[in-house]
C-alpha cells in the first residue's frame, strides 16, 4: 500500500474558526491592551499626583511651622 500526499498532509483536528470570529478575538485582544494600558496610565497619575499632594503639604507645613519663625516674626530660612 501506498502512502499518499493525502496521508501526510496535515490537516487539524478541532473546528475551524471563521474569518469573522479570528477578526473578533484580533480586535478584543487589541482593546483589551489598551484599556490595560489607560487602566495602567491613570493609576500612576493617581500616584503621582498623590505623591505631589504630600510634598507639597510637606513644604507647606516646613514653612509655617513654628521651628521655622523667629520670635520677632520674620521668618528664617535657615
Amino acid at each position: 500500500m501506498a502512502v499518499t500526499h493525502a496521508d501526510i498532509a496535515p490537516s487539524p483536528k478541532c473546528a475551524k474558526l471563521g474569518s469573522k470570529t479570528g477578526a473578533f478575538l484580533m480586535v478584543f485582544t487589541i482593546l483589551c491592551g489598551l484599556l490595560c494600558f489607560i487602566l495602567c496610565l491613570f493609576a500612576e497619575e493617581t500616584r503621582s499626583e498623590r505623591q505631589l499632594k504630600d510634598t507639597i503639604v510637606l513644604c507647606i507645613r516646613s514653612i509655617f511651622s513654628a521651628s521655622n519663625w523667629d520670635g520677632d516674626g520674620s521668618h528664617a530660612l535657615c
